[in-house]
């Protein structure tokens, strides 16, 4: 199955898979370059709204705001596949008699 089609029908098992895809890009090298990309795309656009002022500082917002916003997307996908598994590993706990002692 596609991943646009587990974003689209997005229940738990859907949220896992997308949140370990995440999770494993980011914490390698490419997440490394994206996240640097993402910094030199935000600095670049404030110097040019600075330097050059018929860029409307509208234009400059709207371009930070969309790049913080993939940045909290990306992370609240790991966190809702850690918040899964949390709970899945809770219940088994429960199943099987571990969390009385």
């Amino acid at each position: 199955m596609k991943i646009t089609e587990r974003m689209d029908r997005n229940n738990t098992e859907d949220q896992i898979i997308i949140g370990q895809a995440v999770e494993g890009a980011l914490g390698g090298e490419f997440g490394y370059v994206l996240k640097a990309m993402m910094e030199g795309i935000k600095e670049r656009r404030v110097k040019l709204s600075q330097d050059d002022f018929t860029v409307p500082a509208d234009r400059t917002l709207g371009w930070i705001e969309a790049l913080s916003q993939l940045a909290d997307d990306l992370d609240i996908c790991i966190q809702i596949k850690n918040e899964h598994l949390a709970e899945r590993k809770e219940g088994a706990k429960i199943n099987t008699g571990e969390a009385n002692g």
